[in-house]
């Protein structure tokens, strides 16, 4: 209960202890045991007090990125499926921004030709992590690299959902 009205009480700067003691006992009805009336009075006093003396702080909710509907009795395995299906692709997407970051932003005549262990060290990813997704960046890195070759200009647009 204390929690509870040390938060009523953070939220409502300007309640008076009756109007505190009136929520105390409809909270109070509730709990098993209830307090007894001079136990409530010390609760409202102390949290008042702690109030005053600007001792008491604001508890936030966790912050969460799922929310389920409650009215839909979906079992737990079928959230963690659905939830980490959202937080692997949220996390695919991050890397592959990552590798074409670095592709974009490389400068040749300092490091030379589009490689995948480049740009693995370059970007702290894992050799292995590029490789999977190079598939993705092969046409653009050869195009680079025989530009570079070649000293033609270069040609993003074709990868423009990365940018």
């Amino acid at each position: 209960m204390f929690i509870v009205l040390s938060q009523i009480a953070v939220l409502n700067p300007k309640l008076k202890y009756d109007d505190m003691i009136a929520m105390a006992n409809i909270f109070n009805k509730k709990l098993i045991p209830q307090l007894r009336g001079n136990e409530l009075s010390i609760l409202v006093t102390g949290i008042l007090k702690m109030r005053k003396e600007q001792n008491l702080y604001m508890n936030y909710n966790k912050e969460r990125r799922f929310i389920f509907n409650p009215k839909y009795n979906i079992p737990h395995k079928d959230k963690m499926k659905i939830v980490n299906h959202c937080i692997g692709e949220s996390r695919k997407q991050a890397t592959q921004q990552k590798i074409y970051n670095e592709i974009e932003d490389r400068k040749f005549e300092d490091f030379g030709p589009i490689t995948q262990s480049k740009i693995a060290d370059l970007t702290g990813l894992a050799s292995s992590t590029v490789k999977k997704h190079w598939s993705i960046f092969k046409g653009l890195s050869d195009e680079i690299n025989n530009n570079f070759k070649n000293k033609k200009s270069l040609d993003y647009s074709r990868l423009s959902h990365f940018i």
